[in-house]
């Protein structure tokens, strides 16, 4: 796969993202891209999205239908690749060294383009192969998310493969449904909460300061948490 240049690759990531949300056009891309210069260290000035576009156009990644712009098979793979680059490395600034949102959203915008594809493996592996950024955007899986057993331990993993007595700070929650997000958030446990393991079987059993909770081993695997130093 031929590399490609900054702009280009926050284009197709900038069309697949909008295309998350509904059909996109130029217009949408061109206000989209303003938003993300005022916000985030991007290279899709207004004046180059055009010129951008017509390069995608040109290297066949993006096809025009009417107003409609559609990214080709091989402009989703790349696209897919540069949003699993950007999003890991938001979550590697988020979780690692504990950036704001939106520091972590500026910094990832210049990390994503450096990282080699084994390097992304690599940041995958050691945060537990996140399903989801910061923000709960869908991170796409890699190679790596299919072969688990690796020899470093990952820094952030889920509940369920913490040991019994362990003391850990909750990451991030990859909920099966918005409800079960909120339940978890009235009884205090969310991203920062500390918590710490006393059983695993028949049901998994935490303690949260002062509180006891039992959870059923669906929403263990759901909880995301990096253990203390032992």
């Amino acid at each position: 796969m031929p590399k490609r240049s900054q702009r280009l690759e926050e284009l197709l990531e900038l069309v697949a993202c909008l295309a998350e949300e509904g059909p996109v056009n130029e217009a949408r891309v061109a206000r989209a891209a303003v938003d993300l210069e005022a916000t985030a260290a991007g290279h899709l000035e207004g004046s180059t999205v055009a010129e951008a576009i017509a390069q995608a156009v040109a290297a066949e990644l993006v096809v025009r239908a009417g107003d409609e712009l559609r990214l080709t098979e091989s402009g989703a793979a790349e696209a897919r690749l540069v949003l699993r680059r950007h999003r890991l490395a938001e979550r590697l600034l988020h979780d690692l060294f504990a950036l704001d949102p939106a520091t972590a959203e500026q910094q990832a915008c210049e990390f994503e383009h450096i990282l080699l594809p084994e390097v992304v493996d690599a940041v995958c592996t050691l945060l537990g192969h996140p399903p989801v950024g910061p923000d709960g955007a869908p991170i796409p899986p890699g190679s790596c998310c299919e072969d688990r057993d690796r020899v470093v331990r990952p820094l952030v993993e889920s509940l369920r493969d913490v040991p019994v007595g362990a003391e850990a700070r909750v990451v991030f929650i990859a909920p099966g449904t918005h409800q079960r997000l909120d339940r978890l958030a009235a009884v205090g446990l969310g991203p920062g909460s500390r918590l710490r393991l006393h059983q695993k079987r028949p049901a998994t059993v935490i303690a949260l300061g002062e509180t006891t909770l039992a959870l059923d081993e669906e929403i263990a695997a759901e909880i995301y948490v990096r253990r203390d130093p032992t």
